[in-house]
């Protein structure tokens, strides 16, 4: 959610993923906080958090499973991120 709109893609491969999620991060930046949640994805998302290192702001970068009662209407084998701003 960005300025009270909620925003998803699908995207039909792991590459694409990870390409769309670095670009989101990018235009969103700077950031506070940063979090990626997966579902059944933890090698998908520690491969995002290499990549993204870099424009991320200093400190933990907390790396999440997806809650049950979410993966049950997303699904498995997703993976997002939250943050918080500087903006």
């Amino acid at each position: 959610m960005y300025d009270g709109n909620a925003n998803t893609e699908q995207v039909p491969t792991r590459k694409h993923v990870i390409n769309c999620l670095i670009g989101l991060l990018l235009e969103y930046n700077p950031y506070e906080k940063v979090a990626l949640l997966h579902s059944d994805t933890a090698d998908c998302a520690q491969v995002l958090l290499q990549e993204i290192r870099d424009i991320l702001p200093d400190g933990e970068i907390l790396l999440a499973q997806i809650n049950p009662v979410l993966g049950v209407h997303i699904g498995s084998e997703k993976v997002s991120f939250v943050d918080i701003s500087k903006r």
